[in-house]
């Protein structure tokens, strides 16, 4: 094996080696994966500059082959500058104003629920931060199931995103508001008049 190929290889093993780590560990949640990034972008750069060399590629050639290698890591960049979030603020705002500081919300996606209590201890990445909140609190909070909670609490709101509560049952105990994947309780969708006053979530709510 030539000298530069045993070069490449060995950053290459320890970013796969990572991923099969996080895969065999069951921890697959996509920030995870970036620590494998910068072993893997190493070993595509140097197998990239042998390629280069091996087929002669230098000067203004090379420059353009660079180029083109960046191109979409740069666009995706570039439209994130641009990127705005008054949507999830508007939503966020929308939920403050039709509902009351003792609401309590299902948002496992972090969209729009800020300052209203969560329907249980676990409210972000509940898959699969689940398993993993679970095994730190000695397993204390493992009555956590979607379906049995909507039903049981009744949130006030409910973030849609797969599936939501049309999962667990009839679609009709929510209906859609004008904010995409936010959908409100079908029982409080007449509700009239602002909530007086803004309640922080309780500590109690977080898994961090």
């Amino acid at each position: 094996m030539r000298p530069r190929a045993r070069g490449r290889q060995r950053p290459a093993w320890f970013g796969w080696g990572l991923v099969a780590l996080i895969l065999a560990a069951n921890r697959v949640v996509d920030r995870y994966l970036v620590a494998a990034i910068p072993f893997l972008a190493a070993a595509a750069g140097m197998w990239l500059a042998e390629e280069a060399a091996r087929r002669r590629v230098a000067g203004p050639r090379f420059t353009a082959l660079l180029l083109v290698v960046c191109l979409l890591p740069a666009i995706g960049m570039t439209s994130s500058v641009f990127r705005s979030n008054r949507d999830q603020l508007e939503t966020i705002q929308f939920v403050l104003d039709h509902s009351a500081p003792g609401d309590r919300m299902y948002d496992a996606w972090d969209d729009f629920n800020v300052f209203r209590p969560d329907m249980h201890y676990f409210w972000f990445m509940t898959s699969p931060g689940v398993r993993l909140c679970n095994g730190l609190t000695g397993w204390r909070y493992a009555d956590f199931d979607v379906c049995r909670l909507v039903s049981e609490v009744k949130p006030r709101f409910v973030s849609n995103r797969a599936g939501g509560p049309a999962a667990c049952g009839p679609a009709g105990l929510y209906r859609p508001t004008r904010f995409g994947r936010l959908v409100e309780r079908a029982a409080d969708w007449s509700i009239s008049s602002p909530a007086p006053a803004r309640a922080a979530r309780p500590a109690a709510d977080r898994c961090s």
